[in-house]
């Protein structure tokens, strides 16, 4: 799996706080037994005012769906992304 992203609204994030996106692949139709393929981490900057993340994953196992998890190290903060998924 290709994912390519923009976040775009950086919500209340400050210098210093971290953003995670993790893809989870299952081997269902419904993200079944779910497995880690890949994770990014992004650390906020002074002045950041969107960010681009490109990631690749694959499973061993092969898999039939997937789920995109953004989650902030700030709970309050909220974030808008575009994402662009490819699946071979």
């Amino acid at each position: 799996i290709r994912v390519k992203g923009i976040v775009k609204t950086l919500g209340a994030f400050s210098a210093g706080e971290t953003m995670r996106v993790t893809v989870q692949a299952g081997t269902g139709a419904a993200v079944t037994a779910p497995v880690n393929i890949a994770q990014k981490v992004i650390t906020m900057e002074t002045g950041d005012t969107a960010h681009t993340f490109e990631m690749f994953g694959w499973s061993q196992a092969g898999f039939q769906s997937y789920q995109i998890i953004l989650t902030c190290s700030d709970g309050a903060a909220v974030s808008v992304a575009d994402l662009m998924v490819d699946c071979a």
